[in-house]
């Protein structure tokens, strides 16, 4: 009985894809880490009018804009799409993550254009998939109508080979400085 209560407020309090897509950014940036090595600087839930772009990383390969989503639903992806396999046996074509994943890229690029000096760049949007029934994809990643979508648990074969568009040393020094500017401005103050 004390089980069905616990379990009852946990799931039933409106708050369980809250904590789901939390605990979802928080392995996308346990993977990412370990890019550091490699020269990549990350940076967490950058500020864009009423939402975020979950991780945003910048290197001399390029700038990429991250979105992490959770799910308990079987989730296939090809290069045809993302797909949900219903329970009967009905297959959902999901187009949202791609599209929130793309709104991620577009507000970053603003964000980095928006700075003294007018830095334009092209940001590779990436889709990060978790969840215990979404299905490996070979390589661990494809492109989908100019996203790149990747399985978290298939983070070692993709993680390797991410990249954007080069940039030169400058460029990534403007970008980086563009989106620390833009964190630092959302940071509240004390009263």
């Amino acid at each position: 009985m004390v089980w069905l209560i616990v379990w009852a407020l946990y799931t039933l309090d409106g708050g369980q894809n809250m904590r789901a897509g939390a605990g979802a950014e928080r392995l996308t940036a346990d993977c990412l880490k370990r890019l550091r090595r490699e020269g990549w600087s990350i940076h967490h839930n950058v500020p864009r009018e009423g939402r975020d772009v979950d991780h945003a990383i910048v290197g001399p390969r390029g700038v990429i804009a991250v979105e992490s989503k959770y799910t308990n639903n079987e989730w296939r992806v090809s290069q045809a799409g993302i797909e949900e396999i219903k329970i009967s046996g009905w297959i959902d074509p999901l187009r949202w993550p791609l599209e929130c994943a793309r709104r991620a890229a577009g507000d970053l690029a603003s964000i980095i254009h928006a700075q003294p000096g007018r830095l334009r760049v092209s940001v590779l949007p990436l889709l990060v998939l978790w969840g215990p029934r979404v299905h490996g994809i070979p390589g661990g990643a494809v492109m989908i109508e100019g996203v790149l979508v990747a399985t978290g648990a298939q983070a070692k074969k993709w993680l390797p080979r991410l990249a954007a568009h080069s940039l030169a040393d400058n460029e990534v020094a403007r970008a980086r400085e563009s989106i620390i500017n833009r964190i630092e401005q959302h940071v509240p103050r004390a009263a």
